[in-house]
């Protein structure tokens, strides 16, 4: 028996819309404009850590670096789960991961909310 390890956001779920009007809402409130393309380029690496680079290096910001970042930070949390509560599954990921289950010990790897996750698996009957 093999063990698959999957990350969730991107590859089983389609995140990437709601995430992005998220993160974008919360830049906004602390003064920045943030495209597609930008919000892409903080999955090179940690993306956490990009936020934080990306806020530290905007002129845009009137309030200081530090301030913004746990503005931003504070926005995304209050707001995560309204806007996580939009992400679905890829068309056939339910299907993949039923087939994969049968002969195979399954894990997810992800950074995203653990809880939001298992909502998710849970109303497309995956939580096992």
């Amino acid at each position: 028996m093999k063990t698959i390890i999957f990350d969730f956001d991107g590859v089983l779920a389609d995140s990437f819309s709601p995430l992005y009007t998220l993160i974008k809402k919360a830049m906004f409130e602390i003064g920045i404009n943030l495209s597609e393309d930008q919000y892409r380029s903080f999955f090179n690496g940690n993306v956490h850590d990009n936020f934080k680079l990306f806020i530290n290096n905007s002129s845009s910001i009137k309030l200081g670096a530090d301030k913004a970042y746990n503005r931003f930070a504070e926005f995304r949390r209050i707001n995560y789960l309204t806007y996580y509560s939009r992400v679905k599954l890829f068309l056939g990921a339910d299907t993949l991961v039923r087939n994969l289950q049968r002969q195979n010990n399954l894990a997810i790897a992800s950074a995203g909310n653990n809880n939001a996750i298992i909502d998710l698996l849970t109303k497309n009957n995956l939580n096992s």
